[in-house]
């Protein structure tokens, strides 16, 4: 059985950099497979702009936002990996290949050492170093 409201009673929130941890979401779930079929936010909650230096264990599994110019930008296998500096410090961004084949052609081209972007994702951890994991391509906006 499939769960849907009426589209009127649903607001979707635009980008999704906007909707981070606390917003209120609609989820249709398959029962059958237990796959999400669609999500849409419904009540956001901006997940908040952070500088990089303070983007540490503890905000582990949090939606943060990041802004600032990517360095050292590298191809691997079919994800992205960069660190965003801004006046504060620096941090590491990981862009899975999941996200990497939604992003448009024009976003791939930009994301290069010197672009300023505006970074929306979860804090993680791989191998001792804390990333921010931007898990949508609408998380990620080239600015300027």
């Amino acid at each position: 059985m499939l769960v849907h409201h009426k589209r009127s009673e649903r607001t979707p929130a635009e980008p999704h950099i906007e909707a981070g941890t606390g917003s209120e979401l609609y989820l249709v779930v398959d029962p059958s497979s237990m796959t999400a079929i669609n999500v849409t936010v419904t009540n956001p909650a901006p997940s908040p702009l952070m500088e990089t230096a303070n983007i540490t264990e503890e905000l582990m599994g949090k939606a943060v936002v990041i802004e600032g110019q990517v360095e050292s930008f590298k191809t691997i296998g079919n994800n992205f990996k960069f660190l965003v500096v801004d006046g504060s410090g620096n941090v590491t961004v990981f862009v899975p290949s999941s996200v990497t084949a939604d992003l448009p052609s024009d976003v791939k081209s930009a994301l290069t050492d010197g672009t300023q972007v505006k970074i929306g994702g979860y804090v993680t951890e791989y191998k001792g170093t804390i990333e921010v994991l931007p898990y949508v391509a609408e998380g990620i906006i080239v600015e300027g």
